[in-house]
């Protein structure tokens, strides 16, 4: 404090979150509570901060062997982190604008969703709370603030009191779309090295190339109707978890999440059969270990399944 004078005054503040705006720069990164806060609602302080502290260790490292770009590197980190920490003050948002419960509160949560633009109506509130990008976050699964849609489904319907529609649900006829979008690369963290694997990108969101959605994006250039979907992914993603069922749990919200980005135009045929799904558990999901949420052996086919990456025809 030397050389430091008091104002001699007091400050206070209702809403202690924020992120920096930039977290990399010449030889220097912000990482774990420097880099950004959210309102520890959700309990995420910890996954956030390991989740960036792995980011960048695996970012530092590919900078020493000089094999990608530097500044593709740092962008990434840089943009990923700050959208997951933005997500959870998102999170944090809604939790208080939607718990009425919490009285003493009320003046500032309205104050929040005048501020943030929320209307408290599930779906509405579930693709505001996607604005970050379902598939910004992790290149294999469809999250947000490393949360699954179901589980951010689920916590939405114990606030609201009333279940948020399924777009997979209610269609049954998923016509791909990649309009406008462009040839890009996405990073993947794996044992110890980034690997650069292709992606599509468009108006700042991401259609990884790789995995679950690559599956997808194969299955839906040839075929639109959900029953030839299911039996596609029936097929397809046997291996990639140690529950058929599970596998095609994945794949079912990785198109929810596809539909909502608009990568998937979805429609209803009266004639036609809907897709088979089910919604999980509300902590379904919830600060997940991706490292540990499948075995090397499947990551690898996962990335396997990215190396014909051809430019797709939409069917008309």
């Amino acid at each position: 404090m030397q050389g430091a004078a008091s104002e001699g005054k007091f400050y206070s503040t209702k809403d202690w979150s924020f992120v920096a705006e930039r977290l990399a720069g010449e030889n220097w990164f912000l990482c774990g509570e420097c880099a950004g806060f959210a309102d520890p609602i959700l309990a995420a302080g910890l996954t956030l901060a390991q989740t960036g502290a792995r980011h960048l260790a695996y970012t530092i490292i590919a900078l020493e062997r000089g094999k990608l770009a530097p500044d593709w590197l740092k962008r990434h980190y840089d943009e990923t982190q700050r959208k997951r920490i933005g997500q959870h003050i998102r999170f944090a948002d809604f939790w208080y604008t939607a718990n009425g419960v919490f009285t003493d509160v009320k003046e500032h949560t309205s104050r929040i969703a005048a501020d943030t633009g929320l209307e408290l109506e599930p779906d509405l509130a579930f693709q505001w709370l996607g604005t970050g990008g379902f598939m910004n976050d992790n290149p294999f699964f469809a999250s947000i603030g490393e949360y699954n849609i179901t589980a951010i489904k689920q916590v939405m319907q114990m606030f609201l009191g009333k279940p948020s529609e399924w777009a997979i649900g209610l269609n049954n006829v998923f016509k791909l779309n990649l309009e406008g979008a462009k040839r890009g690369f996405v990073p993947i963290l794996h044992e110890g090295r980034i690997i650069q694997e292709p992606c599509w990108e468009r108006e700042g969101r991401i259609l990884p190339g790789v995995g679950i959605f690559k599956i997808l994006t194969d299955i839906l250039s040839t075929e639109h109707r959900a029953e030839f979907i299911n039996r596609e992914l029936q097929s397809r993603m046997v291996g990639l978890f140690p529950d058929p069922a599970q596998s095609v749990d994945a794949a079912l919200q990785c198109l929810e999440a596809m539909i909502q980005e608009g990568w998937v135009v979805a429609s209803h045929h009266p004639k036609m059969p809907l897709l088979p799904y089910r919604t999980g558990h509300e902590t379904e999901g919830m600060h997940r270990n991706w490292d540990g949420a499948l075995p090397n052996v499947t990551v690898a086919a996962a990335l396997r399944s990215a190396s014909q990456f051809t430019e797709f025809v939409v069917p008309s």
